[in-house]
């Protein structure tokens, strides 16, 4: 009898061991599986924002162009194109209208202008076109065509020039009947 119980008991030590075998097998599949299913998250998170963009391309039409000088299509230059779409604005607006304001109907009609800060960038850009555009830093920009109709209210004052020093002190003596030494 007591043979049989070794024997037992070492049937079932083989067991343990078999199942413990087996027991770590599972875990570390377990283990492959569970980060399987965290880079499917996040592949699935990327899809539906690639969705959503895709929708609204659908719905907004094509992307729109980020302007930079140096691409030419339609024989215009990006910043001629800017420019012609800025005319066309101010033009429908029939007032002048400010950087800021432009800067998102633009990108509205498709035309996005880009760098740091595109507020200055396209007004650079429209600084370049004196013969069309006059920028009046209260009002904005207007046509050029429209002339100098603006109130004297909004226009922008005259800089004082002020004088040196030294000629201030030299009137100040002339008054006091002094001489300047």
């Amino acid at each position: 009898m007591g043979e049989l119980l070794v024997s037992n008991e070492q049937a079932v030590a083989a067991d343990l061991t078999r199942l413990d075998a087996e027991n770590q097998r599972l875990r570390d599949q377990l283990a492959e599986n569970e980060e399987e299913i965290s880079q499917l998250r996040t592949y699935l998170v990327v899809e539906r924002k690639y969705e959503k963009v895709r929708s609204k391309q659908e719905t907004n039409g094509p992307a729109p162009t980020t302007v930079s000088t140096s691409d030419t299509s339609n024989g215009k230059s990006k910043t001629r194109r800017a420019t012609d779409m800025a005319v066309d604005l101010i033009k429908a607006k029939g007032q002048p209208i400010h950087t800021r304001d432009l800067l998102p109907q633009m990108e509205q009609r498709g035309l996005t202008v880009g760098g740091r800060n595109p507020v200055a960038t396209l007004s650079g850009y429209l600084c370049r076109d004196e013969k069309r555009l006059v920028n009046n830093r209260k009002l904005g920009w207007k046509l050029v065509e429209w002339g100098d109709d603006t109130p004297a209210s909004v226009r922008p004052r005259r800089q004082r020039r002020y004088r040196d020093s030294r000629q201030t002190k030299k009137t100040a003596q002339d008054q006091q009947g002094g001489t300047a030494t």
